[in-house]
Protein backbone atom coordinates (compact mmCIF):
# COMPACT_ATOMS: atom_id res chain seq x y z
CA UNK A 1 0.00 0.00 0.00
CA UNK A 2 1.58 3.23 -1.26
CA UNK A 3 1.10 6.06 1.12
CA UNK A 4 2.74 9.47 1.49
CA UNK A 5 3.39 12.19 4.26
CA UNK A 6 4.37 15.37 4.29
CA UNK A 7 7.99 16.37 6.56
CA UNK A 8 8.56 19.88 6.34
CA UNK A 9 8.20 20.76 3.04
CA UNK A 10 8.58 17.56 1.56
CA UNK A 11 5.61 15.32 1.02
CA UNK A 12 7.43 11.67 0.85
CA UNK A 13 5.86 8.68 -0.63
CA UNK A 14 6.84 5.06 0.17
CA UNK A 15 5.40 1.44 0.99
CA UNK A 16 5.77 0.37 4.21
CA UNK A 17 7.80 -3.14 3.74
CA UNK A 18 10.08 -4.83 6.37
CA UNK A 19 10.46 -7.52 3.95
CA UNK A 20 11.84 -5.72 1.34
CA UNK A 21 13.10 -2.61 3.38
CA UNK A 22 14.20 -3.86 7.07
CA UNK A 23 12.87 -2.28 9.78
CA UNK A 24 11.56 1.88 9.90
CA UNK A 25 12.96 4.40 12.04
CA UNK A 26 11.15 7.67 13.78
CA UNK A 27 14.30 10.43 14.02
CA UNK A 28 13.15 13.56 16.03
CA UNK A 29 15.47 16.73 17.56
CA UNK A 30 15.19 20.02 18.64
CA UNK A 31 16.01 22.85 16.62
CA UNK A 32 17.47 25.61 19.07
CA UNK A 33 18.04 27.88 16.24
CA UNK A 34 13.91 28.07 15.79
CA UNK A 35 13.24 26.60 19.11
CA UNK A 36 11.33 24.01 17.47
CA UNK A 37 10.91 19.89 17.68
CA UNK A 38 11.45 18.33 14.62
CA UNK A 39 9.94 14.68 13.70
CA UNK A 40 10.43 12.46 10.94
CA UNK A 41 8.39 9.31 11.26
CA UNK A 42 8.75 6.46 8.78
CA UNK A 43 12.18 6.73 7.69
CA UNK A 44 14.35 3.99 5.77
CA UNK A 45 17.97 2.67 7.19
CA UNK A 46 18.94 4.88 4.13
CA UNK A 47 16.82 7.37 4.71
CA UNK A 48 18.31 7.78 8.38
CA UNK A 49 21.67 8.06 7.22
CA UNK A 50 21.37 10.52 4.70
CA UNK A 51 19.03 12.81 7.11
CA UNK A 52 22.15 11.80 9.59
CA UNK A 53 25.04 12.93 7.48
CA UNK A 54 22.67 16.37 6.64
CA UNK A 55 22.59 17.23 10.44
CA UNK A 56 26.27 16.54 11.32
CA UNK A 57 27.22 20.02 11.11
CA UNK A 58 24.37 21.82 12.70
CA UNK A 59 24.61 19.14 15.71
CA UNK A 60 28.38 19.66 15.52
CA UNK A 61 27.72 23.38 15.76
CA UNK A 62 24.93 23.00 18.87
CA UNK A 63 22.47 24.22 16.18
CA UNK A 64 20.27 20.63 17.20
CA UNK A 65 19.81 19.05 20.05
CA UNK A 66 18.38 15.79 21.96
CA UNK A 67 18.63 13.81 18.36
CA UNK A 68 17.40 10.68 18.60
CA UNK A 69 16.65 7.69 16.86
CA UNK A 70 13.66 4.94 17.32
CA UNK A 71 12.51 1.56 15.83
CA UNK A 72 9.25 2.01 14.72
CA UNK A 73 8.63 -1.52 15.80
CA UNK A 74 9.89 -0.25 19.39
CA UNK A 75 7.39 2.73 19.70
CA UNK A 76 4.80 0.45 18.13
CA UNK A 77 5.14 -1.46 21.57
CA UNK A 78 3.17 -0.87 24.88
CA UNK A 79 5.06 1.44 26.98
CA UNK A 80 5.92 -0.06 30.80
CA UNK A 81 5.18 1.05 34.02
CA UNK A 82 6.48 0.14 37.59
CA UNK A 83 3.83 -1.36 39.83
CA UNK A 84 4.42 -0.90 43.14
CA UNK A 85 1.60 -2.92 44.76
CA UNK A 86 2.77 -6.05 42.53
CA UNK A 87 6.32 -5.03 42.46
CA UNK A 88 6.94 -5.46 39.03
CA UNK A 89 6.56 -3.93 35.46
CA UNK A 90 3.59 -3.90 33.71
CA UNK A 91 2.14 -2.99 30.37
CA UNK A 92 0.81 0.54 30.03
CA UNK A 93 -2.63 1.45 28.29
CA UNK A 94 -0.78 3.51 25.63
CA UNK A 95 2.60 2.67 23.34
CA UNK A 96 5.89 3.89 23.55
CA UNK A 97 4.78 6.29 20.55
CA UNK A 98 2.04 7.96 22.13
CA UNK A 99 3.68 8.35 25.36
CA UNK A 100 6.79 10.08 23.66
CA UNK A 101 4.75 11.86 21.11
CA UNK A 102 1.02 12.12 21.55
CA UNK A 103 -1.30 9.36 19.80
CA UNK A 104 -3.38 11.86 17.87
CA UNK A 105 -0.23 13.60 16.18
CA UNK A 106 1.91 10.14 15.44
CA UNK A 107 -0.47 7.16 16.94
CA UNK A 108 -2.89 7.87 13.71
CA UNK A 109 -0.21 8.16 10.79
CA UNK A 110 1.38 5.16 12.28
CA UNK A 111 -2.14 2.74 11.90
CA UNK A 112 -2.13 3.73 8.42
CA UNK A 113 1.19 1.52 7.65
CA UNK A 114 0.84 -0.95 10.62
CA UNK A 115 -3.21 -1.06 11.49
CA UNK A 116 -5.23 -0.37 14.83
CA UNK A 117 -2.66 0.94 17.47
CA UNK A 118 -1.87 -1.36 20.71
CA UNK A 119 -3.41 2.09 22.72
CA UNK A 120 -6.14 1.57 24.82
CA UNK A 121 -9.27 2.93 23.27
CA UNK A 122 -11.84 4.67 25.16
CA UNK A 123 -14.65 3.07 24.41
CA UNK A 124 -12.53 -0.20 25.43
CA UNK A 125 -13.09 -2.02 28.74
CA UNK A 126 -9.56 -3.14 30.12
CA UNK A 127 -10.89 -6.68 29.24
CA UNK A 128 -11.34 -5.94 25.66
CA UNK A 129 -8.34 -3.88 25.35
CA UNK A 130 -6.07 -6.66 26.93
CA UNK A 131 -8.22 -9.42 24.52
CA UNK A 132 -7.14 -7.03 21.53
CA UNK A 133 -3.67 -7.20 22.29
CA UNK A 134 -2.91 -10.80 23.01
CA UNK A 135 -4.00 -11.30 19.32
CA UNK A 136 -1.69 -8.68 17.90
CA UNK A 137 1.81 -9.54 16.63
CA UNK A 138 3.21 -6.09 17.44
CA UNK A 139 2.33 -6.77 21.37
CA UNK A 140 5.64 -8.70 23.20
CA UNK A 141 3.83 -11.49 24.81
CA UNK A 142 6.31 -11.62 27.61
CA UNK A 143 5.03 -8.38 29.28
CA UNK A 144 2.52 -9.10 31.94
CA UNK A 145 -0.73 -6.67 32.04
CA UNK A 146 -2.03 -5.29 35.30
CA UNK A 147 -3.21 -8.22 37.69
CA UNK A 148 -1.90 -11.04 35.56
CA UNK A 149 -0.49 -13.89 37.44
CA UNK A 150 3.25 -13.62 38.67
CA UNK A 151 5.77 -15.81 37.01
CA UNK A 152 7.86 -18.67 39.33
CA UNK A 153 10.91 -16.72 40.37
CA UNK A 154 9.53 -13.67 39.70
Amino acid sequence: MNQSFRVGSDVRYHERDEKSYGEHYFIDYHDNDHCKWVRIPNCRILEVTEILEDLTVQVMQGKISKLRVQSETFLSQLAKNWDEEEQRYVNDEVTWRSRFFDYFRYGKLEERFTGKSLDKMNEETFEQWKERCLKDPKHQKSNPFKGDPKKRGS
